[in-house]
């Protein structure tokens, strides 16, 4: 076996295999970054109801299940090596990944209280939790730069 071939192959593998990570990474800035304010602007339109004075199911559920399927997106976007994809992200994402897993539960548990919000004020406990949960989120993992 060639070692000096053999040992350079493995290294231009891994000059590909970083490379990509690093694009994959690029990518993940923009989208993380729509993302959160595709989530932003559920939220407020959450509060705006809540202000409203006036109960609809329909708006809070299907806010709610925007919440829900733009977190459980959110989740799949701070892998390993996609630390310097975008302002905004804390060291503690990846230094802490089991709270910050955990922030992300307790944030998808408050949009399904929200869905199951049955008059005004169950939604409005239930938006203050997920404000809540938002809130927790940010206040560790979000740096003020964004």
């Amino acid at each position: 076996m060639n070692h000096g071939l053999f040992r350079n192959s493995v290294f231009a593998f891994g000059i590909v295999i970083s490379s990509g990570l690093a694009l994959a990474a690029g990518a993940l800035g923009p989208e993380r970054e729509s993302t959160m304010k595709g989530l932003n602007k559920e939220v407020k339109a959450l509060n705006a109801l809540v202000k409203s004075g006036k109960f609809n199911a329909a708006k809070a559920k299907s806010s709610a299940t925007a919440i829900e399927t733009g977190l459980n997106h959110a989740k799949t976007l701070f892998p390993l090596g996609s630390e310097k994809a975008a302002k905004g992200t804390a060291p503690a994402i990846w230094t802490d990944r089991a709270g910050f897993d955990e922030k992300f539960a307790k944030a998808l548990e408050a949009s399904k209280a929200v869905a199951a919000a049955t008059d005004l004020p169950s939604l409005k406990a239930a938006v203050d939790t997920q404000g809540g949960a938002c809130k927790s989120c940010h206040e560790t993992y979000r740096t003020a730069d964004y």
